[in-house]
């Protein structure tokens, strides 16, 4: 599959070093990023939300979960509570494979040493992995894609208060998109664009570092990719 190899570490903005938020959308420009904008890229990102044809995040990602670990799995068991077990009704083969057709077109790779950001909550293909109690040395397998940004603050607006902060690196070995620079007017931070870059799936990490909640802050776990999917 062919890449965009991008040599330049990526800009991790905050509101003190670039309040206008330009930071993102000028590297964008400068490397000639492919912006993703198909359809179905807008349906996972719940911006189209009147397609019938593909599907949102958290249930494609749900289902591949599922698909993954099985209907009998520890995963099933905390997702019933959220998420139905029956995909019949759902748009998910029709998604991958749109979603996947995006990727083998307009995939990019970035430096190593670049960091991205994914706040993480109590869905349950977050809570399979355990993120409040993993340590050092363990992998991660991420059946799904994975949406991260570039902008610390932005993935914080995704853990709420209770939440997980996962640091991201080794981008020069998987796949990534990048989607349109949009604002979100229902997360907390509403007036901060997404700086939204999205990981192919199938994606193995390893648990390098972890830094403890104290007061307010969010745990942080540091993940670094291990391996390309295929």
């Amino acid at each position: 599959m062919k890449h965009l190899k991008i040599s330049s570490k990526l800009p991790n903005p905050d509101s003190l070093n670039d309040p206008l938020w330009t930071q993102w959308d000028e590297f964008i420009a400068k490397h000639q990023l492919p912006i993703s904008n198909e359809e179905v890229v807008r349906r996972y990102q719940n911006v189209e939300q009147q397609s019938s044809t593909y599907e949102v995040a958290a249930d494609l990602n749900h289902f591949l979960n599922l698909r993954h670990f099985g209907k009998n799995s520890r995963y099933a068991k905390i997702a019933q509570e959220q998420y139905l077990l029956d995909e019949d009704d759902y748009a998910i083969d029709a998604s991958v494979q749109a979603l996947d057709d995006v990727f083998s077109k307009k995939a990019c790779r970035f430096s190593e040493d670049s960091l991205v950001f994914k706040g993480v909550s109590l869905k349950p293909f977050y809570l399979i992995h355990s993120f409040r109690s993993i340590d050092v040395g363990q992998e991660v397998h991420f059946p799904g894609y994975v949406s991260v940004s570039v902008c610390r603050e932005k993935a914080l607006d995704f853990a709420f208060t209770d939440g997980v902060l996962l640091v991201i690196q080794g981008l020069d070995l998987v796949d990534c998109i990048v989607p349109p620079n949009s604002k979100v007017a229902t997360t907390a931070g509403a007036d901060v664009p997404e700086h939204e870059i999205v990981l192919q799936r199938d994606v193995t990490m390893v648990v390098e570092r972890i830094i403890q909640r104290q007061g307010k802050s969010h745990r942080e776990v540091h993940l670094k990719v291990i391996e390309r999917p295929d």
